[in-house]
């Protein structure tokens, strides 16, 4: 699953780990976690195709949710995300992640900051 790769990605990788350790959830957060988190969900799936039929290739729309106490530890997380995944390229299962989009998202929760980064990935599609 593209979802669990990506989550591994970001584990790897030792400024996000500072700031999140293992807080990466798939759909919601968990009710009282500490932050800052993560969320991350599907929003789409695109699959190449080409002259002889389906490539095996698929390359799913991912919105990643960073989530804090503060603006600043909230940016810092989704820089932190972005140098992880934007550009990133590889052989292997996970082939590359690559920025669409970024917004900021208003909170009526006070000391809750919302930010968001959509990535679309390229991996082996899934047997």
């Amino acid at each position: 699953m593209i979802e669990a790769l990506v989550r591994a990605q970001l584990l790897s990788d030792p400024t996000v780990f500072g700031l999140v350790a293992t807080r990466i959830y798939p759909s919601m957060l968990p009710q009282a976690v500490t932050l800052p988190a993560i969320s991350y969900f599907r929003v789409s799936t695109g699959r190449l195709l080409s002259h002889d039929g389906p490539s095996g290739l698929e390359h799913p729309l991912l919105q990643l949710d960073m989530w804090a106490e503060s603006y600043d530890v909230a940016k810092a997380l989704a820089a932190a995300v972005r140098e992880a995944l934007d550009g990133f390229a590889s052989s292997g299962e996970l082939r590359g992640a690559f920025l669409s989009d970024e917004r900021d998202i208003p909170e009526d929760t006070p000391g809750l900051v919302h930010l968001i980064g959509e990535y679309f990935v390229w991996a082996a599609e899934a047997a």
